[in-house]
This record gives structure tokens, sequence and C-alpha cells, in this order.
């Protein structure tokens, strides 16, 4: 009986301590994510005063969505595929297979990512054609040349996430959460330091040098650990098929939930000029909470919920996304209210000067404070994926992204006819709302069912 109560509390003291751990990487890779975003707010609070909301600065942001969205797709999806077969293994076969698992997922998504880029720069008039409707002839040909010279970005982007990934699966949340610094950096040096005459396309050169300074830091970090990153093409062993068969579905949902930022602006191209922009800064406030959310919080509980998964205990997984999920909601809930209630005076302090007018400062406030509901919503929703990805219920995210891209689709449609430009950011909200119900419910259902 004695030997069952300490065998019990020594099992209480090790999830006690791995809590601690996990809650202490998200706050480490948290606070390291403040200064970078801090320096992507300062960039873009730079690209504001120079350039507006003009047509230029719409071209820009179409050009760079799409870019993201390859990014997205691409390299979003490798390490929620990658990262629990990695790390399982490492456990069950030691280095030497987790290294050659790596050597042949790098060699994969380069190809794809090369791929992707030259699909961008040869086919790039089709492609605007279709996402940006509402652009004059102008506007059109500066997007598909900033397009052109981001184009590399995607496979230097999609190599940041992998090699984040395998420095996060070491337990390096700090140094891989660090590097995206470079590119925010090297943007607002560009905007801060070329001449007039460059305009724009200062901030794409800028945006692809970025990337590639950032995959090249990571590669030191990693080289210096002693871990191989060479690509690798030989054989497909069944790891590596694991990793493709939860890609795929994870990379189509990608592109699906991604999908919504491009409809978005697809849509705002046909407003009024400036709307473009206009959802972009009205995002970024908001978009700078989230973004530092759900790097701490999805960096550092996917391993434990890998392991979690890994030894099979339904009843932790659904207790420890119950007890990360009312945490999360606590702190994202007053957040939300104080962004709603303060979105002018916050826009006004840090974006109305030089190009950008107190006129701009209503639209984008406005904007603001709809994107402003969906915080809780999208942090949530980050957790219960990041714990479906741990239980290999990939293909659930496919399905989910597909219902949530025709909500997007049908609200876009109703709301931006009735509110504008703050209809687009609304019905963002509601979309996030219905995900983050549905995700919850398929892996109460598939914990449940695995009992």
């Amino acid at each position: 009986m004695e030997n069952s109560e300490k065998a019990g509390n020594v099992k209480k003291a090790l999830a006690s301590l791995k809590s601690r751990t996990v809650l202490m990487a998200a706050l480490t890779v948290g606070t390291v994510s403040v200064g970078v975003k801090v320096l992507a707010v300062a960039r873009d609070i730079l690209a504001a005063r120079r350039f507006g909301l003009g047509p230029e600065h719409d071209a820009y942001l179409v050009a760079l969505s799409i870019i993201l969205l390859g990014v997205s797709v691409i390299g979003g999806s490798v390490v929620p595929a990658f990262l629990p077969t990695y790390v399982r293994t490492r456990q069950e076969q030691g280095e030497k297979e987790a290294s050659a698992l790596l050597g042949r997922t790098l060699f994969w998504l380069l190809t794809l990512g090369l791929s992707a880029s030259c699909v961008l720069i040869f086919l790039g008039e089709p492609v605007l054609r279709l996402l940006s409707p509402g652009f004059s002839a102008v506007s059109s040909v500066m997007a598909r040349k900033l397009m052109a010279i981001m184009a590399l970005t995607i496979p230097m982007a999609s190599l940041m996430y992998l090699f984040s990934g395998v420095l996060n699966a070491g337990g390096k949340f700090a140094a891989a959460a660090a590097v995206p610094a470079c590119t925010p950096l090297a943007v607002a040096g560009a905007v801060l330091l070329t001449p007039d005459s460059w305009g724009i396309q200062s901030m794409a050169w800028a945006t692809m040098a970025g990337a590639c300074l950032e995959v090249f830091v990571l590669w030191q970090f990693l080289r210096l650990r002693g871990i191989s990153i060479l690509p690798s093409s030989m054989g497909v062993d069944e790891p590596f098929r694991k990793v493709c068969g939860q890609y795929f579905p994870v990379a189509v949902g990608a592109l699906l939930m991604s999908g919504a930022m491009v409809l978005d602006n697809a849509m705002a191209t046909t407003l009024a000029g400036g709307s473009v922009t206009a959802l972009r800064y009205g995002s970024k406030l908001v978009g700078f909470f989230l973004e530092i959310a759900s790097l701490a919080v999805g960096t550092a509980v996917l391993p434990h919920f890998a392991t979690l998964a890994l030894q099979n205990d339904r009843t932790a997984i659904r207790k420890a996304l119950a007890r990360y999920s009312v945490i999360l909601a606590a702190v994202a809930v007053p957040v939300a209210l104080a962004m709603m209630v303060f979105s002018e005076p916050l826009t006004r302090i840090l974006l109305e000067r030089g190009s950008f007018s107190a006129d701009n400062t209503g639209l984008v406030a406005g904007v603001q404070a709809m994107y402003a509901l969906q915080i809780p919503f999208y942090i949530l929703s980050i957790l219960a994926v990041r714990m479906m990805s741990a239980l290999l219920m990939n293909r659930w995210i496919l399905a989910i992204a597909s219902f949530n891209l025709l909500v997007k689709l049908g609200l876009n449609l109703l709301l931006y006819r009735i509110m504008g430009v703050r209809g687009l950011a609304l019905s963002t909200t509601f979309v996030y709302a219905f995900s983050t119900i549905l995700v919850y419910l398929a892996i109460l259902w598939k914990t449940k069912a695995s009992e």
C-alpha cells in the first residue's frame, strides 16, 4: 500500500515538473519573441510613415501575402508533421536514424520550395489576376515585380521552420525564437536607409535577404550542436512515410487556412484604395499578441503533447489540454477587451505620422477592433491543433480547415457589403470561434474513442 502511494506521489511530482518545464519553455519563447515582434511592429510603423495607405503599399502587401501563403503551406506544415516522428525516431532508434529522417525531409522541402518559387516567377501574371481582381494595370505590374523579387523567400523561410523545429526538439527554444529578428531588422533598415528612388522595392529585397540570413544563422546553430543537415534523397523508410502521411494533409489544411488571408486581400482590392494596407495595419497589434502567444504556446507544448501521445495516456492528454486552456483563456479575454476599447488611441499613437493621416487612423482602428475579438479563439485553437498533431489527427485539421474556408467565404460576402473592410476582419473572428469548437470536439471524441 505504501509503495503504491509512493509511486503515485512520484508520478504526480513528475507531472508537476513537466508542467513547470512546459510553462518555463513557453515563458522563454514568449519573452524572446516579444523582442522580435517589437522589431516587426517598429518595421511596420516605419513603413506606414514612408508609404502610408497608398497603392504602392497595397501592391507590396498583396505580393507578400502570396509569398507567405507559399511559406505557410510548404514550410509551416513541416514542423507539426515532422517533429512528432522525429522525436519518436530519436527516442526509439537513435540519433543516426533521426539525422537520416532530417536529411530526407530537408531534400523534399527544398524541392517543394524551389518549385513554388519558379511557379510565382514564371506564372505571376495569371496568379495576380486571380488574387487581386480590383488592381489597376499599374498596381498589377508592380505586384508581379515585387513577387518575383521575393520568390526565393519561400524555400528559405521553409528551411527556417524546419531548422527551428529541430532546435526546439533539442530544448533550444530561445535560439530558435530569436533568429526571426533578422527579417524585420533588414526591412526596417531598408525603409530608413534606401533612397526614395528605390520605392517599395527596397522592402521586397530586404524581405528576401532577411529570410536568407535567418537560414544561415540557424544552420550555424545546428552545425555547432553536431546535427547533420545535409539533404538526402536516398531511400524512403517508414519514419519518412509517416512524415509524408502527416505532411500533405497539414499542407492542404494550411492552404485552406492561409487562403483566408489571400481571400481577404483579394476582396479588399475591390474596395477603396488603401483597403489592403488597412487590413494589414488593423491586424498588426492583434497579430503582435497572437504571434507571441501562439509561438510560445505552440512551440513549448508540441514536444510535451508528443510525449503524452507516445505514452498513450488519454486521461492525461485531456487533463493537460483542459489545464492549459483555462490558463490561456484567463489571459486572452482581458487582452481582447482592452484592445477593443483602446483601439483608436493605440492606432493614433503608433501610426499617425508622415504619410499616415487622421482619416487612416479611424479606418485602421475600426478594423483593429474587429480583429481583437478573435484573440481568445485563436490562441485556444492553436493549443488544440498542436494536440491534434501530436495525436496524428492531421487529417481532421484538413476537414476543419475546409469547413473554415467555406464559412469565411460566405461571411466575407455578407459582411463586407455591410461593413466594408471592417466586415472582412469580423468574419475572421467568427471563423476562429467555429474552428475552436470543432477542434476541441474532435480531440474529445478521439481520446474517448481510444479508451
